[in-house]
């Protein structure tokens, strides 16, 4: 009765006549973390909807923070306190054709470091540190289409909202030159088991090409990634007009433990040496029942950068969980990390509770 109560109210809401199934999650969370000059004690509140008929799919990702410290303590962070959708979309498939019309993460790069072939998803700097990954990240809005056979896939995107990076309120935000339409296209071909994927795209005025290799053994996932960007953006802060990247990585399955390993080698259109940059990481994740361990590590070898992190989470009945949370971050002088150790004092220590559960 209740979930027909429900789809009669999506009829009038967004005018389809029969909902198949949909589903309503939310995730309250608060966090205490502490430092040597700062602390953190907020709530947060994400949120996922998704109803679908026999073609459409409506999807709406929210997030909400609340920070309950004084101002002095969030003066590193863009804002005290905000709200915002991370994805709002509506999807359309069927066998070999899919189409997405709205805010949507699309990912081209197998690869959560920067640089990388993840063109459309940006990063909330400001949010590097402390958060998980899912919300640090901001997605681009506008039209996407894909065409898929048994061995090679078409991606076309036609974006009028493309994402922007945003850092701390200490630092300066980086006026992007916008332009209404940002077109990209992605080919990917599986040949003897290679998945190679080829990229061609434009976004905020930088034209970018790339290339990806990844092949699937039994224990391990070996993957290769470039690219090459040329940025006709007109600010300040832009030395050269060129920029490219190679990366080498794997994610790794032994037993309970999931590792993934990378290494990049770069250069910056907005370094004024234009020298090649090298930084490496690396996560390890180790599940057992409702034990959960992950330590991170992530090193820029030019700037001097080091961040590392441990975190435990145990998750109660599957609706509760608790983590014990630590990272420490050094950075060069003038470097983004440094600053950051400078505001906070390098280190945090802290506790997570989250609380998962179903609407629908």
């Amino acid at each position: 009765m209740k979930l027909k109560v429900i789809s009669f109210f999506l009829v009038i809401i967004f005018g389809f006549s029969d909902v198949l199934f949909g589903g309503v999650r939310i995730n309250p969370s608060y966090d205490f973390f502490n430092s040597q000059k700062i602390g953190v004690n907020r709530l947060i509140l994400s949120a996922q909807a998704d109803f679908q008929t026999e073609k459409l799919k409506y999807y709406l990702d929210f997030f909400g923070e609340s920070n309950l410290n004084s101002t002095e303590d969030y003066s590193w962070r863009t804002a005290q306190s905000k709200a915002y959708l991370q994805e709002l979309y509506v999807e359309y498939s069927s066998d070999i054709f899919f189409a997405k019309v709205g805010k949507q993460a699309t990912r081209w790069s197998d690869s959560w470091v920067l640089p990388s072939l993840d063109i459309w998803t940006a990063r909330k700097y400001e949010r590097l540190y402390l958060d998980p990954l899912a919300f640090q990240l901001t997605h681009s809005s506008g039209v996407s289409l894909s065409f898929s056979k048994e061995k090679w896939q078409l991606d076309l995107v036609g974006f009028f909202d493309a994402a922007e990076d945003t850092y701390p309120a200490f630092l300066w935000q980086t006026p992007f030159e916008k332009e209404s339409l940002n077109p990209g296209a992605r080919f990917k071909y599986d040949l003897l088991g290679f998945q190679n994927s080829f990229v061609l795209a434009r976004s905020l005025k930088k034209n970018q090409v790339g290339y990806g290799v990844n092949y699937a053994f039994e224990k391990w996932v070996p993957k290769i990634e470039m690219g090459y960007r040329e940025n006709e953006q007109k600010n300040v802060f832009l030395k050269y007009k060129n920029s490219e990247f190679a990366s080498l990585g794997a994610d790794i399955f032994i037993g309970k433990f999931t590792l993934t390993p990378q290494y990049i080698l770069f250069t910056e259109d907005s370094d004024v040496d234009h020298v090649t940059q090298g930084l490496h990481y690396i996560s390890v994740l180790y599940t057992k029942g409702i034990h959960e361990l992950q330590l991170q590590e992530y090193a820029n070898t030019y700037y001097k950068d080091l961040f590392w992190s441990f975190q435990y989470a145990i998750t109660l009945k599957q609706k509760l969980s608790m983590a014990l949370f630590y990272q420490e971050y050094k950075g060069g002088n003038g470097s983004f990390t440094g600053l950051v150790e400078e505001k906070t004092g390098g280190e945090f220590i802290g506790l997570k509770f989250q609380y998962f559960a179903s609407l629908l």
